[in-house]
């Protein structure tokens, strides 16, 4: 990582013009005749909520700058250090102590040389805040910057210069959101914040959120989404369009069910059946959860409105307004038309949805490898899987909640057909084998036969997705663990430490308890171990190519095997 530096490359820009249809003429419709559009030349500031870190969090910032720069774009991203989603539009307040650092942060091979003939180079950024005595480059140890915060110092014209810019965005793109921002999420979301504090600043703003795919695959969702929204500005760009005094909010559905074929306009729903719900656990403390709710706006989204358009497959765009005035206004018939002519609907592709990925459970028991039985029918794609207490059966899960049994494992609940925030994303049985718990990617916690329930993160903002969990011994609390390192305890399981905060070579993909239930070892996509509480070290694979799959201990002695992606086990130990 580098601390930003003064840059300006020059280079030739690649023009794309877009044919996109003809127009009916009439009373506040777009232009008449074939509509064209080129973000050619453009100057377009990049900005999200999700942070700037390598990860699935992240992929659509990439695939968007990467869409824009092919078209001819030139684009700066400057972004949260790490994951603000649900931040709004609140900002750090600087004093004469502290300063807004700018770094460059590690970005994946797969999208590194995009952009390199912009003038701008495609510049990425992160900020943080640090101190203003001889400030040091983000490292994930200082508070993160918000959406708004980098909204607007992305805009200013020092950091225009580092990029070789003369002057301000011609547009700010926030996003593309890693899932949707539709309805009562408008109102706390980090992406629509930031898009709001740039049109604020008189910036043509437009916010892009595309669904995160509940399988597992969310690649060709971001994908399919930026290739669209390069489109819509182009169309707007060339045909003075752009939003001004208000944000486009554009809603992208998931494509693994069908590329969708038609954009509509919406408004933003105001009822959602979901919301986050509190229970009093004695004297002045209140667990948390997300789920079916009481309250008045408790109700089913209404036809028309941007959450039942996306989650029907279609492309919702909504304006949302800046001024915060009853009653004001602002004209955006010639957007509507545009939208409603049809003229944006994307082509009907005849490329298949995208297959879900699928995981095959394995563990090692005894320094063998062993597949989980699995009884779910062949197109399911599988999240992860568990043995029973005798290893003759096994549960498998699936992103959507379904739960599957084979051998001797019995069957206590599942979250199939129930809507979910966050995809499940593992699956962990208690000491008895009498229940499960499932886990989803935002902490929420579901409990099943006898597996006890002892909170959950559902419905809280996290700097990364969660990936993992494990229960102590006898079942009485449970640990979960983030991508970032950072470890949640519940219950009776007591918190020894985390990676929260420290920059990891690779992401942490696995939690495993020791056998007394008083530490635990945290596993890292490069086999890489990291030990807290009574939790021995003994070695670890971490910095080589292979990926860690999971960790399993020894009943015989001191040490544990660590399984990796290519279905080798290595031991490490007494």
């Amino acid at each position: 990582m580098r601390v930003h530096r003064l840059r300006r490359l020059l280079a030739p820009v690649f023009v794309v013009a877009l044919a996109i249809g003809a127009f009916t003429v009439g009373h506040d419709t777009p232009p008449a005749g074939a509509l064209s559009g080129s973000v050619a030349g453009m100057k377009i500031l990049i900005t999200n909520d999700d942070g700037v870190q390598p990860g699935n969090s992240t992929l659509g910032l990439f695939e968007l700058r990467k869409a824009l720069c092919d078209a001819g774009a030139d684009v700066i991203v400057v972004g949260p250090w790490s994951n603000q989603s649900g931040a709004s539009a609140a900002i750090t307040y600087g004093s004469a102590d502290t300063k807004f650092t700018l770094t460059e942060p590690t970005i994946v091979p797969d999208y590194a040389s995009d952009c390199a003939s912009a003038p701008s180079a495609g510049a990425v950024y992160g900020g943080c805040v640090t101190s203003a005595l001889a400030p040091p480059p983000c490292d994930g140890t200082q508070p993160t910057l918000t959406p708004a915060d980098t909204a607007t110092l992305g805009a200013t014209a020092a950091v225009q210069a580092i990029g070789g810019w003369t002057a301000g965005p011609d547009l700010v793109i926030s996003g593309i959101n890693a899932g949707g921002n539709d309805g009562l999420n408008v109102n706390i979301s980090g992406t629509l914040g930031a898009a709001t504090i740039a049109s604020s600043l008189g910036y043509p703003s437009i916010a892009i959120s595309a669904s995160s795919s509940p399988s597992g695959n969310p690649g060709p969702n971001y994908v399919a989404a930026a290739a669209w929204s390069t489109t819509l500005v182009g169309v707007l760009n060339s045909n003075g369009l752009l939003p001004t005094g208000y944000v486009l909010s554009v809603n992208y559905p998931r494509v693994d069910r069908g590329y969708p074929t038609e954009a509509v306009w919406t408004t933003v729903s105001q009822q959602s059946p979901l919301a986050t719900n509190f229970t009093d656990e004695g004297g002045l403390s209140f667990g948390s959860s997300y789920g079916p709710c009481t309250a008045p706006t408790c109700k089913d989204p209404l036809p028309g409105t941007d959450s039942v358009a996306y989650n029907a497959g279609q492309i919702s765009v909504s304006a949302i307004s800046v001024d915060r005035t009853l009653g004001s206004e602002v004209n955006v018939s010639a957007v509507q038309a545009l939208i409603a002519s049809g003229a944006l609907n994307p082509t009907p592709s005849n490329q298949p949805p995208p297959a879900a990925k699928s995981v095959v459970p394995k563990v090692v028991v005894g320094g063998v490898v062993v597949t989980v039985p699995n009884g779910a029918p062949a197109h399911v794609a599988l999240v992860g899987g568990a043995l029973t207490p005798s290893t003759q059966g096994g549960w498998t899960v699936s992103a959507d909640g379904g739960v599957f049994t084979a051998g001797d494992a019995q069957f206590y609940g599942s979250l199939g057909g129930i809507p979910l925030v966050q995809p499940i994303v593992g699956i962990a049985p208690t000491p008895t084998g009498a229940g499960y718990w499932l886990v989803a990617a935002d902490g929420g916690v579901f409990s099943f036969g006898d597996a006890a329930y002892h909170g959950s993160l559902g419905g809280l903002v996290l700097n990364q997705p969660i990936v993992g969990m494990t229960s102590i011994p006898g079942g009485a609390g449970y640990w979960l663990v983030a991508s970032d390192g950072g470890v949640f305890s519940f219950g009776a399981a007591q918190f020894h430490g985390s990676l929260g905060g420290t920059p990891l070579h690779r992401p942490i993909n696995a939690i495993t308890s020791t056998r007394s239930g008083n530490g635990y070892y945290l596993l890292a996509e490069d086999a890489g171990v990291f030990t807290f509480g009574d939790a021995g070290f003994y070695g670890s694979l971490g910095g080589g190519t292979r990926v860690g799959v999971n960790l399993a201990l020894s009943s015989a002695q001191p040490g544990y095997w660590i399984l990796t992606a290519d279905d080798q086990v290595t031991w490490f130990g007494g």
